[in-house]
């Protein structure tokens, strides 16, 4: 949502790029009102399918980001993969909601990157540990993100 709209464009791109198709690719631009939202006449050019929500109804369909993925889901059934970019409170609960049904999401994390290369340790976040030495650890998403598997992010 919002912001976190010009990774997903790109995202879309290639793989209309890649596949040579726009059919099932479908993308839910949300922001809190309509003076927020981004890029909209650039992804109606791209040819997919749009949902636009906002908090307040000011465009689109009155919601969060999360009621126009479930309402999409009720109507065009389950996709493949979900991708999702925008705020932490939003990508925790599009994570929660395709855990629940089963769906793979990667989020974009949109997290401060100071130095950009690692060494400060300002971007670090904890995630479910890649091996079972350990629960959890620390990695950095200047460096090992910023896209990780939604349920791999520990978001408390």
């Amino acid at each position: 949502g919002g912001i976190g709209i010009p990774p997903l464009y790109a995202l879309a791109s290639r793989l209309i790029t890649a596949s040579g198709r726009t059919d099932g690719i479908r993308l839910i631009n949300g922001a809190r009102r309509s003076d927020l939202l981004v890029a909209c006449d650039r992804i109606n050019l791209l040819g997919i399918r749009q949902t636009v929500m906002t908090d307040d109804g000011s465009s689109g369909t009155a919601g969060s980001v999360l009621d126009g993925m479930i309402s999409d889901i009720h109507l065009n059934g389950h996709p493949d993969i979900v991708y999702a970019c925008g705020p932490t409170p939003m990508l925790r609960a599009v994570s929660d909601h395709c855990n629940q049904l089963g769906l793979p999401c990667q989020v974009c994390l949109e997290t401060v990157m100071m130095c950009g290369v690692g060494v400060c340790m300002g971007c670090v976040v904890e995630v479910r540990a890649a091996t079972t030495d350990s629960e959890y650890e620390y990695v950095r998403t200047c460096l090992e993100g910023p896209v990780f598997p939604s349920s791999r992010i520990i978001w408390e």
